[in-house]
């Protein structure tokens, strides 16, 4: 009798030729792309508020009512045609803090400094919020035999992958901050230059909290069309992820301050 036909290959299947090759491709694409959409955005909102004059008028609502509806109109054209709405926003905004803060009126200046401020204080509120919730949740999955989208609980954690993954990420912010400091040096005066005390500084207190954690639930998708990796290594990756989180917060950020003042900073950095 003739052979069964193999089964079809995973939704999240993808050779590592191909994978590479669309990964290439994308980074081409999305990183120039994004950077474009949202630079361009920043210059014609500061060409706008130039010419319209608005530093010469008393309508702070106006000249903030422009910079949110160009952030959210950033973000949404960016993200409809499949590029990086979050990079996009983020030239956005440093496009616009280098040329467009300076054409609006002293109201609307100290305005938005509270503005953005305010929506940044409540955006880390609602991010520890909805960490905490995550940390509970993966760790009631992980200690109960629980069955969650086809991953056995004790599969949702992995400890040795967690504690390679502090090892790692130490080693790799090590290697950028010291080289690339010191190469910054050179082009430094030698009252500005960063020394070895604030490297160490930089490279301990380092914390990966946000943007991580955003990458990592990404791949936890349970549509079967938008997994990118079996549900199994993507929860690892999420658990991994709060593992470190929680890691950097609780156990390195406490002892920020006494680092300072073992190397006598603590005066120059309050």
């Amino acid at each position: 009798p003739p052979a069964p036909a193999a089964p079809p290959p995973p939704p999240w299947y993808l050779p590592l030729e191909g994978t590479m090759t669309l990964a290439s491709e994308q980074l081409v694409q999305i990183l120039p792309l994004s950077l474009l959409i949202g630079v361009s955005a920043g210059l014609l909102t500061a060409l706008a508020t130039k010419r319209l004059g608005m530093q010469h008028q008393s309508r702070a609502y106006a000249e903030l009512s422009l910079l949110l509806v160009t952030a959210l109109l950033t973000y949404t054209l960016t993200d409809e045609v499949a590029l990086s709405g979050i990079l996009s926003l983020f030239f956005a905004g440093v496009t616009m803090r280098h040329y467009t803060y300076y054409n609006l009126s002293p109201a609307a200046q100290a305005t938005s400094r509270t503005l953005f401020a305010t929506l940044a204080s409540l955006c880390d509120i609602a991010l520890s919020i909805i960490l905490g919730i995550a940390v509970i949740d993966y760790l009631v999955h992980g200690w109960t035999d629980v069955r969650v989208d086809g991953v056995q609980g004790h599969e949702v954690w992995d400890f040795s992958f967690v504690l390679s993954s502090v090892v790692v990420l130490l080693l790799a912010r090590a290697l950028n901050i010291f080289p690339l400091t010191e190469l910054a040096n050179c082009c430094r005066r030698r009252a500005d230059q960063i020394s070895c005390r604030m490297q160490l500084v930089m490279w301990w207190s380092g914390l990966r909290g946000a943007v991580s954690f955003a990458l990592a639930m990404t791949l936890d998708d349970p549509r079967p069309e938008r997994q990118v990796m079996p549900p199994a290594h993507a929860k690892a990756i999420v658990t991994t992820t709060l593992a470190v989180i929680v890691f950097t917060n609780l156990c390195i950020a406490p002892l920020t301050a006494p680092l300072l003042r073992r190397v006598k900073l603590e005066r120059r950095f309050p």
